[in-house]
């Protein structure tokens, strides 16, 4: 075939590939890929239990906005009142890494501060209507030495 040979029938099956678009209908699963994961986050919920009493943190006035940048970077805020040492007030910066397993569809991030927020193995899953991602998971709290068990829920914006 020639080299005008070839282009005239990539041209054509082009054509009736368009013309065939609507027969194609696109698979949603549930299964989550790296370039899915990457954005910015916004807790949807986190609450702190401790000594059998939850505190939702976000009522209580808490936010945590977390991007995951395409360079595996991370960058971000976390504001939680009565998280803090002592029961004051917690606001961090969130810059540091992150990781994404696709076999298990796990993030795991490596902050430069220490906070609970990188502490946790967050399962990403799809939403119900699948139009975004979410990131959820716990940090387990020590009751002896008054840290909170955090549950968090992180969803892509």
């Amino acid at each position: 075939m020639t080299g005008r040979a070839f282009a005239a029938a990539l041209v054509v099956l082009a054509m009736t590939g368009c013309q065939n678009e609507s027969n194609f209908v696109t698979v949603q699963t549930g299964r989550v890929i790296r370039a899915e994961v990457v954005g910015t986050y916004d807790a949807i919920e986190m609450s702190a239990t401790l000594g059998g009493a939850t505190t939702d943190v976000l009522a209580a006035g808490g936010s945590l906005v977390l991007t995951l940048d395409v360079l595996v970077n991370t960058s971000g805020r976390l504001i939680a009142p009565g998280l803090g040492p002592d029961g004051g007030n917690l606001d961090q910066d969130l810059a540091g890494t992150w990781t994404f397993n696709p076999i298990t569809g796990v993030v795991n991030l490596a902050l430069d501060e220490e906070s609970f927020v990188g502490a946790i193995t967050y399962e990403s899953s799809r939403t119900a209507d699948f139009l975004s991602i979410r990131l959820s998971g716990s940090a387990a709290g020590d009751e002896s030495d008054g840290i909170p068990t955090i549950d968090l829920v992180l969803e892509r914006r």
